[in-house]
């Protein structure tokens, strides 16, 4: 699209607009980036919506999906918090822990299916780390409807190690997966 300068329209080459949309891509992400390690999870949906326009392909929707669904099961979990169940732990041993899935399954289907729609993605530009993540985020919701058995199969198949994530958000997807899988 043509853009006025001192009232006259000038055509920039198209390497401009790409460049332009790179660096805003680039910086959307580094929000994103920065909200997740927050916790700021009300912000997530407009930087994913305007992180998607400038990203379209399928890492684009990857991402912008993952932390959708990981800022409605923040949302979720964080609603459940405040309904204690009163569960006695006092027969709890090394062996046997007692434990009260914060969340029902029915609550976290849709977010389920909108990981698994993401993941089908069949697109080059989809980085197998960033699949990972995503599956991250999936492990985390069979995790907190206490579909244990989902959530370690899950974490088992990640191929992902600590030299893949040195520090950020990606460092906190990978230790969220370690504690899944207690190993």
């Amino acid at each position: 699209m043509p853009r006025v300068i001192n009232s006259f329209p000038v055509q920039l080459p198209s390497r401009f607009s790409d460049q332009m949309t790179t660096t805003k891509a680039s910086q959307l992400a580094k929000d994103i980036e920065i909200a997740r390690c927050k916790g700021n999870w009300q912000a997530i949906p407009d930087l994913a919506r305007r992180y998607k326009k400038y990203n379209n392909t399928g890492a684009g929707t990857v991402l912008e999906q993952t932390v959708l669904a990981e800022a409605a099961l923040a949302q979720l979990t964080s609603a459940s918090e405040g309904k204690s169940t009163g569960i006695a732990h006092q027969h709890d041993n090394p062996d046997i822990i007692t434990w009260k899935s914060r969340l029902e399954s029915e609550q976290v289907q849709p977010l389920v299916l909108q990981l698994e729609a993401a993941l089908e993605t069949q697109d080059d530009t989809v980085s197998d780390t960033e699949k990972e993540f995503a599956k991250v985020v999936l492990a985390r919701c069979h995790f907190e409807c206490g579909d244990f058995e989902k959530a370690l199969v899950i974490v088992e198949q990640l191929s992902f190690n600590k030299t893949d994530v040195a520090a950020g958000y990606g460092l906190a997807l990978f230790l969220q997966a370690r504690a899944m899988k207690v190993k």
